[in-house]
Parts: C-alpha cells; structure tokens; sequence
C-alpha cells in the first residue's frame, strides 16, 4: 500500500473549503446503549465498529460495535495531522481511545455528468485504553472509509462547488481487550 500524509480530501468553496473528513476515522458517531459483558471479566476477540455520518462537518457521528462489545454510541473524531488521527468511541459504560493511522487513499473527480464522487481511505488502528468501563482496553485491526459525495449541478449544467449529498461510513475490523 502506498502511504500518503494527506488523509483528507478537501473540496474548494469560493476561498473556504469543504473538509470530508474521514479515518474510522474517520471518520465516528451519536446514539448510546448499553450491553458489555461484565466489565470485571477480561474477554479478547474479534471486534467491529462501524461509523456512519450524512454530513461532512459531522461533530458525532454515529457508532455501533459488535463482537466484545456490543452497543450503540458516537463519536468524537480529532482533526488528522501527518496521517494520524484519534478517535473517542463513546458509549454509556465509557469510551475507547482508537489510534488511527492512514495507509492508503484514493479519490474520484467529480463525475460532469452526475457531480458525484467517491473516496476511500484504508489504514489500521490501535485501542489504548480509554474511560471507565473500558480504561484497560487494548486491542488492534484495520479500517476502511468510503466517502460518496455529490456536488450541486449549477444552471449551466456545470457543477458547483457546494455539496449537495455526503455520506460515509468506517468499517472496522480486528480485536478488543477490555
């Protein structure tokens, strides 16, 4: 896989910009319900999060995990620097602290035809640790973003520099410790 520092694809909006912002994490989300297992017990095994957000500027998106941990919750996403990203996963028993770190990105133009586009960023993760029920959590694995957008067609027929629909979603896969 190619590595890359830029982990972001950034639209231009007159002199601002649109940030798509991604990377599990990417990319990470709002709902909050419980069911762990007994927080005593130490359990490892696999572990999936997904995130899935409908705004490009999302501040929580939504997250649910299955495997271990099975709940519903969202997250808090910090900004990427230098391909590197942490991402709060935050549920009603506590959080997790994910690491996340960009290997590889590809992006589309967008179609003239449609104004769409599409990215998808890959990498891999690490748990250390994070709030509460899951302070001693570990765990590692991989994550793919998808990122679908569509700019606003202008009178011309042209596309503008506004989106007009924005959707992402952050599949994890790989292990937990709590």
């Amino acid at each position: 896989m190619r590595r890359t520092s830029a982990a972001l694809a950034t639209w231009s909006r007159g002199g601002a910009a649109v940030l798509a912002s991604v990377a599990l994490a990417v990319t990470a989300l709002a709902l909050a319900s419980p069911a762990l297992a007994s927080p005593a017990r130490a359990a490892s095994s696999r572990e999936r999060f997904t995130l899935i957000s409908h705004q490009a500027t999302a501040q929580r998106p939504q997250v649910r995990a299955s495997g271990v941990l099975t709940a519903s919750g969202h997250a808090l996403v910090r900004p990427v620097v230098a391909g590197k990203t942490t991402t709060w996963l935050t549920f009603s028993r506590g959080s997790l602290r994910l690491v996340m770190v960009v290997h590889s990105q590809s992006a589309s133009v967008p179609d003239p035809s449609t104004c769409k586009f599409t990215e998808t960023i890959r990498g891999s993760y690490t748990i250390r640790g994070g709030a509460r029920a899951y302070r001693k959590a570990t765990g590692a694995g991989g994550y793919k973003t998808r990122i679908v957008g569509r700019l606003a067609m202008l009178a011309d027929g042209s596309c503008g520099t506004q989106l007009a629909s924005f959707w992402q979603g952050t599949y994890t896969w790989g292990t937990l410790r709590r």
